[in-house]
């Protein structure tokens, strides 16, 4: 669309709319306007027949009433022409109804009404049981739509109320007046109490015909409006044309023409416009002898990058051809699904080659399927999934195939192809199996040791411990490791192995002393610690790792013993030993001392021991000696 006529389009929206939302500014206010008008109007309607009930109620039936007393009338009279103020506002209405004001509507609207043309409808029923309730709430004005029609409905509360001359009439039928019961019978309007809210004034004025004027009124503006918007819009489409859109277009010729002939670039533009139009035509003019001189520049650039770009692929072939790492370009292949069935070789590097055994010239534009059988699924899965969701992935897999570890880097090319650069890490895997077949050989060589074992990092929080070191403390291994010795010791002894363990550790090397720990039942046991530093490649200490050995039982053999010895060496102080040779008679059995006397065996026994003697006689002596006296019995 040339640029006229979309300005002129443009123009043309924005009055539009600024005239229209003018215009339902306007009918609004003017509604608006028309409701307030209604609202005056039905007020004073209203007041005026509030003014008249006032007046039948305080000037007319009092003299009536006192009429009627010195008359001397039955107590069954009753006249509504002038007894009232409804009926005689009712009646009043029937003649206002045939004048202008047919379409209006008014009632005094009451719950149980005497006359059934003034019982109150459902709108007129809700302000007067609210009305009942609340005596603020007075009046009540809104616009509703009634039988498909506006209308303004103005209500106010009868400011007179029930009093006690009324209750003549509406207390019940046995007190009202025989003619009335007979009128109106003994159902409505009766039960009424002093102070109770005698009826709704209610009045309606349609507002149909005025929204309807109003809205005509509004159509007219309109149309109004919308012919002088068509008459501006015309004269500026026809003076847009002549002054910017004619310029405009001798402008776009020439530059078209210079963009079609590059021999005309650096040539003058010319234009027939004036102001801004001419500085335009200017600024052309000068961006065509600068891009003619830019294009000189921009022809040496291009053989001067067309240069660097050979040279840059030149080499990244070298880097490509060299790369340690094996590079492969794959084309993956889906089925009618969406799922990934199989991937195509487009390019290898020499790297990949060595790696897989696998020769280009034999794989390019073959799929894998074909080359290795064999080939797992997870294998499509994982490139799927790379060009599926274009996200790159690095992963370390078995290729069973190949009986080989790689570790894999792949990213999605373009379309469906993807990339994939891979190191093979056999030996790696194989030596850190190693490493943890040595690492699990160890940890069930520690917790095949029967004394405790622990090892501590260089902050000598502890890093773990075997099976001994549980059952000795009577803990376990979640509630230990992270913690220090002054998590879960007694401060006393945790300040000594705090002290030993700093020692070691700033030191290096081994330490062993001999301490007590405290058990998790509180039992003090007296142990040798053994400790020694660890380090990692570089010689820098990491932790420390040590043992424990329980002497309790042997220090406490240890004193029974000394004190078993002590025991001894003062019994043995007690004791009178006899040594050498002792000379005794071969016939009498006395023994000689040591000064040549010879001495009774026993006496000297006792002399040179603690040995005491009682006497007896052997069997052989008793016989021998006393023969006659049986000592021995059978």
């Amino acid at each position: 669309m040339k640029i006229g006529a979309r300005l002129a389009i443009q123009v043309s929206i924005f009055v539009f709319i600024a005239t229209g939302i003018i215009l339902l500014l306007v009918n609004f206010q003017l509604k608006r306007f028309a409701v307030e008008i209604a609202e005056d109007k039905a007020r004073f309607f209203l007041e005026e027949k509030q003014a008249t009930i006032d007046y039948v109620v305080e000037h007319l039936r009092p003299p009536l009433f006192k009429l009627i007393k010195e008359k001397g009338l039955p107590e069954s009279y009753f006249e509504p022409s002038w007894m009232s103020a409804g009926y005689i506002n009712r009646n009043i209405m029937h003649y206002m109804y045939k004048t202008e004001f047919a379409d209006f509507y008014y009632k005094n609207a009451a719950i149980n009404s005497r006359s059934p043309e003034n019982e109150a409808d459902p709108i007129e029923r809700t302000f007067l049981e609210e009305a009942q309730k609340n005596p603020k709430i007075l009046r009540r004005a809104e616009v509703a739509e009634l039988d498909g029609k506006p209308y303004f409905i103005y209500m106010r509360t009868n400011t007179s109320r029930f009093q006690e001359v009324c209750l003549r009439c509406h207390s019940t039928p046995e007190r009202a007046p025989a003619d009335l019961v007979k009128l109106y019978g003994k159902e409505r309007s009766f039960g009424k109490k002093i102070g109770d809210i005698v009826s709704v004034l209610s009045v309606r004025v349609p507002l149909e015909m005025i929204y309807s004027s109003i809205d005509a009124l509004t159509g007219k503006l309109f149309l109004i409006i919308c012919g002088f918007a068509g008459f501006f819009f015309t004269v500026q489409f026809l003076m847009t044309k002549r002054n910017i859109v004619s310029p405009l277009n001798h402008i776009t010729h020439q530059v078209n023409e210079i963009t079609k002939n590059d021999t005309l670039l650096g040539e003058p533009i010319f234009t027939t416009g004036r102001d801004e139009l001419k500085e335009l035509a200017e600024a052309f003019s000068n961006l065509s002898k600068r891009l003619s001189v830019n294009q000189g520049h921009l022809n040496n650039l291009v053989k001067e990058r067309t240069r660097e770009l050979e040279d840059a692929r030149r080499e990244y072939r070298d880097l490509f051809d060299k790369m340690l790492d094996g590079f492969a370009l794959h084309e993956m292949c889906f089925d009618e699904f969406g799922s990934p069935t199989d991937y195509v070789f487009l390019k290898v590097n020499p790297a990949f080659e060595k790696i897989t055994g696998l020769k280009a010239d034999r794989i390019i534009g073959e799929r894998v399927l074909n080359i290795l059988p064999g080939t797992e699924p997870y294998w499509l899965e994982k490139y799927g999934e790379v060009v599926l969701k274009g996200r790159p992935v690095q992963f370390e897999h078995y290729s069973g195939q190949l009986d080989k570890f790689f570790t894999i880097s792949a990213f999605r090319a373009k379309g469906n192809q993807f990339a994939c650069v891979f190191r093979d890490i056999t030996e790696l895997k194989r030596t850190e199996k190693a490493v943890k077949d040595r690492e699990a050989f160890q940890r069930a060589l520690i917790q095949s040791i029967s004394v405790p074992i622990f090892y501590k990092d260089a902050n000598g929080r502890y890093l773990g411990f075997n099976n001994a070191f549980e059952d000795f403390f009577g803990t376990n291994r979640e509630e230990l490791v992270g913690k220090t010795v002054f998590d879960i010791n007694p401060a006393e002894l945790a300040e000594k192995y705090h002290t030993m363990d700093t020692e070691l550790i700033r030191e290096g090397g081994f330490q062993q002393y001999e301490h007590q720990v405290k058990t998790s039942k509180g039992e003090l046991r007296d142990v040798i610690f053994n400790k020694s530093t660890f380090t990692d490649s570089n010689g820098k200490v990491q932790g420390l790792i040590g043992t424990i050995l329980d002497i309790t039982e042997r220090k406490k053999n240890e004193l029974e013993k000394e004190k078993m010895i002590s025991e001894l060496r003062d019994a043995l102080k007690q004791v009178k030993t006899l040594r050498g040779l002792l000379p005794i008679c071969a016939h009498c059995k006395k023994i000689r001392d040591d000064n040549g006397y010879w001495n009774q065996l026993e006496s000297y026994l006792v002399k040179h021991s603690e040995a005491e003697f009682s006497h007896g006689i052997c069997k052989e002596c008793a016989e021998k000696y006393y023969p006659d006296m049986d000592i021995y019995e059978e």
